[in-house]
């Protein structure tokens, strides 16, 4: 199983129930086809580069979790289809190489 990093942004106007509830299902998502979560951030809201569906803040949200390769798609498209979520970005995570001497 590979490691992976994924940051999503979320409406600015959701509620913190919303919040809670995305977050939820974004990590049963992961468990549901085999993955491990090793961790969820909510680094609250924040300030966007560009607009993005005419909002131009966030709430950012990054989990670290490690799964099979098919997880990300299952994932991405858990995302797409999901309103409160306005941009989601997935990256593997490199494995740490031994310190050779």
């Amino acid at each position: 199983m590979n490691k992976y990093e994924v940051i999503f942004v979320i409406r600015p106007d959701a509620s913190e129930e919303a919040i809670a509830k995305m977050s939820e299902k974004a990590q049963e998502q992961v468990t549901r086809n085999g993955g491990i979560v090793l961790g969820l951030e909510n680094w609250g809201r924040k300030k966007l580069a560009y607009e993005i569906q005419r909002f131009t803040d966030g709430i950012c949200m990054k989990m670290d979790f490690e799964a099979p390769g098919d997880v990300v798609d299952k994932l991405a498209r858990h995302f797409a289809v999901t309103e409160e979520v306005i941009r989601h970005q997935t990256i593997r995570l490199e494995k740490k190489k031994a310190a050779t001497s």
